[in-house]
């Protein structure tokens, strides 16, 4: 059989959707953009075996916001870094959640196809899903999202991309 003249046999972008329950929410807020308090946060992080999973970062002129997930076990850990960088950065605002999940849509067929985020981030939207955090890969687009919200994304999210 030759694949040229069987193109209507189209591959999944998303094949799987992905509900991870057993994670938390971290984000930090500090007037200024030093990489001096990054550096030692993440030194903490490895220090004390921390996995992170998802990180986004902005900086502007409020100064640096970063964002990133965490499994749930480590929340006492999480307390004590941050309680101890605050000591040293006295500006530093962070928030703790425990309330949220991550959802992620897998698939091979994401690196060749456009659309994909779209028709996610417009399915979460119209579903009245609000959602906290995005990160992609060639295979995957991750969100954090209300731990009540978990299982219902995951239904319009199959439904969706017909899986």
């Amino acid at each position: 059989m030759d694949y040229a003249k069987n193109r209507n046999i189209r591959k999944k972008a998303v094949t799987g959707v992905a509900l991870d329950t057993h994670m938390m929410h971290v984000t930090i807020s500090y007037p200024l953009p030093d990489n001096r308090l990054l550096t030692q946060l993440f030194t903490a992080l490895d220090e004390g075996s921390v996995n992170v999973d998802m990180i986004s970062q902005i900086v502007n002129v409020e100064g640096l916001q970063l964002s990133f997930s965490i499994k749930d076990s480590d929340v006492q850990q999480i307390s004590s870094i941050l309680e101890e960088l605050s000591t040293t950065f006295d500006a530093l605002d962070y928030k703790i959640n425990e309330a949220y999940v991550k959802i992620s849509l897998i698939g091979s067929g994401m690196r060749d196809m456009s659309g994909v985020a779209s028709k996610a981030f417009i399915t979460l939207i119209n579903s009245n899903i609000p959602f906290y955090q995005t990160t992609t890969s060639e295979i995957s687009i991750s969100y954090v999202i209300d731990a009540e919200n978990g299982n219902k994304a995951v239904e319009v999210l199959y439904d969706a991309f017909d899986i």
